[in-house]
């Protein structure tokens, strides 16, 4: 199970170094998209904002708004036929106009797309206090992971461009993670509920699973909200899942 986790925490910090470089131009440019490793991470879903404003100067400023957090920094920008040049401490990234008018920049296999019009930040989910006198019965059912969080920042697994799902019934389940390429990886994983004691002395039940020949856990919470979450623990990264459509309405 540490090699199917392991493959979901990796593209999380993709996307991560993806959302750290981005540049924008002409008066005001927002980031509106970054690709890399074939995914598409569209800036407002994620709910993070870089803002370049670029003065008649040749000065400018960028800002990133990202997980509560505000970071601004000064830039030089200049302008030749299609494509203008931003440096920020020195570090020029060049961007090309597109047919649709944006700015795209790539390097390194990586592409940033930045818009002239700004797109409304969407609403940061906020994760619900874990449910109390759970029954290893209610984690029975097929869940399909739908976003995964890490450092504050939030991603689809849409653009993430993988799918994770884990079947569980009576303690008993499977985890089967499909990639970009097609390939899936399936684990299988008992386990029973276990009491977790919060520091403000709170306590409240986890359904602790053991992949079949390993000795670590996987510990899912079920959540007030109906949703579960489980937290890989090497990396932090949090992922969560909705109990399958068809099952919640039998």
């Amino acid at each position: 199970m540490k090699k199917l986790t392991s493959i979901l925490v990796a593209l999380m910090m993709i996307a991560m170094v993806c959302c750290t470089a981005v540049a924008e131009t002409a008066t005001t440019w927002y980031l509106k998209s970054v690709e890399a490793q074939g995914m598409s991470m569209d800036a407002a879903t994620i709910g993070m904002e870089m803002i370049f404003v670029l003065n008649a100067d040749g000065t400018g400023t960028a800002t990133l708004n990202m997980a509560g957090e505000t970071e601004e920094q000064t830039c030089t920008w200049t302008e030749e036929g299609d494509q203008v040049t931003i440096s920020i401490d020195g570090d020029p990234q060049v961007f090309t106009y597109d047919a649709e008018g944006n700015l795209v920049a790539e390097q390194d296999g990586m592409k940033m797309v930045l818009s002239s019009e700004a797109a409304p930040v969407a609403e940061k989910y906020v994760a619900a206090a874990p449910k109390a006198d759970v029954t290893i019965a209610d984690f029975d059912g097929t869940w399909i992971c739908t976003m995964a969080e890490t450092s504050g920042i939030q991603l689809p697994m849409e653009q993430l461009g993988m799918a994770m799902t884990i079947v569980l019934e009576n303690g008993v389940g499977t985890m089967t993670i499909v990639q970009q390429d097609g390939t899936t990886t399936e684990g299988k994983m008992t386990g029973a509920l276990e009491e977790v004691v919060q520091e403000d002395g709170v306590a409240y039940s986890v359904l602790a699973l053991t992949p079949d020949g390993e000795t670590g856990s996987l510990q899912l919470v079920l959540q007030e909200d109906g949703k579960i979450a489980y937290t890989e623990p090497n990396s932090g990264v949090i992922f969560y899942f909705d109990l399958q459509v068809e099952e919640i309405a039998e």
